[in-house]
């Protein structure tokens, strides 16, 4: 039987809810407001989604543009491959399983209505699915990217493989980046399903169970690298990629790690006046560049040495119009 994680589309359980008031909450240790948080959370960031959005766009027209010239070629293959797994991506529509399981929470005349544990099951495994297809994407973006450098560095169309080669690697960052983000996800949704209740008929098979840690269940090493926590509301999934401009200065702050501002006005003098002084140089050379004339002899005199097992192109054609002069005066004095 196939895993639930692996499947593109899994059946939903039953849309069961179950109560519980206000008073009565600490003390079956259920976390609403961490819960609530967590979804709030991951539509914020699944629907700040654009970049990849749009670069998985331009990835399909650019194997529409290539795909007659570099139809055997392996970074070509890969990048259809990656095509196939953004598009099982976009059909998972992860965004509404978190939307419609944030709905069910609300609260009337001091009752939480709360969704059933097998719905928080089926939004987890959703998420392992959407994990593993970002560890695939990453991984095939990685393997693209490969050998579009290849044929960069072998300066074969390296026009069109530069601009593929730059939108696999926004697509492998983007994945990279989500993925981290999905960890989190799972393991803070994962700690406050432990106290829902279970309402009806369990929904996982006795033979397969969720991972505590999505993490360790991937094992990839990079993910190993501690992530910051902060993240709010108030911050996209993609800040790397989008910059805030000022209204007092002409600057640029980019949301990174390591914050950096470029000023505009410096390097707007710096390339005018390098523009001006570079402008002034090249007229100067043109003005003064009239030419030479060269006499046939001395350019044949500056032509390389020629071996004496080989020829001089010129004196060879001399000697074949002198052949062919010969070869006429000769079938004129038969005819006669």
């Amino acid at each position: 039987m196939n895993t639930y994680w692996n499947m593109l589309y899994l059946e939903h359980p039953p849309y069961a809810t179950w109560s519980i008031k206000s008073s009565s909450v600490k003390e079956a240790g259920v976390n609403i407001d961490v819960c609530k948080f967590v979804l709030d959370l991951a539509i914020f960031d699944l629907e700040s989604m654009d970049i990849l959005h749009k670069e998985a766009a331009a990835l399909s027209r650019l194997i529409y543009r290539m795909k007659n010239k570099f139809r055997n070629d392996k970074g070509l293959r890969s990048m259809v491959a990656l095509n196939k797994a953004l598009i099982n991506y976009h059909n998972m529509a992860l965004l509404k399983e978190y939307k419609d399981l944030r709905s069910i929470i609300e609260m009337e005349d001091g009752i939480h209505i709360l969704p059933s544990k097998q719905m928080l099951e089926y939004v987890l495994v959703r998420t392992q699915g959407f994990a593993k297809l970002m560890c695939k994407i990453e991984n095939t973006a990685k393997y693209a990217a490969h050998f579009l450098k290849a044929r960069i560095n072998l300066g074969h169309a390296w026009s069109i493989a530069l601009i593929a080669y730059a939108t696999v690697s926004r697509i492998w960052f983007c994945s990279r980046h989500t993925l981290k983000k999905c960890c989190n996800w799972y393991d803070r949704l994962y700690i406050c399903s432990k106290n829902f209740k279970h309402v009806g008929l369990p929904w996982i098979p006795k033979n397969q169970s969720l991972p505590c840690n999505l993490r360790l269940w991937l094992s990839l090493d990079w993910l190993n690298v501690d992530m910051s926590m902060h993240d709010t509301t108030e911050e996209k999934i993609f800040d790397q990629f989008t910059a805030k401009a000022s209204d007092n200065t002409n600057e640029i702050n980019f949301n990174a790690s390591n914050k950096f501002k470029i000023d505009f006005l410096k390097l707007s003098q710096e390339n005018a006046s390098t523009h001006n002084v570079s402008s002034e140089e090249s007229d100067d050379d043109d003005i003064n560049d009239i030419g030479e004339v060269i006499a046939r002899g001395t350019f044949e005199k500056s032509l390389p040495k020629v071996l004496p097992n080989t020829e001089n192109p010129l004196s060879r054609k001399r000697k074949h119009v002198n052949i062919n002069n010969e070869e006429k005066t000769m079938r004129k004095r038969r005819i006669k």
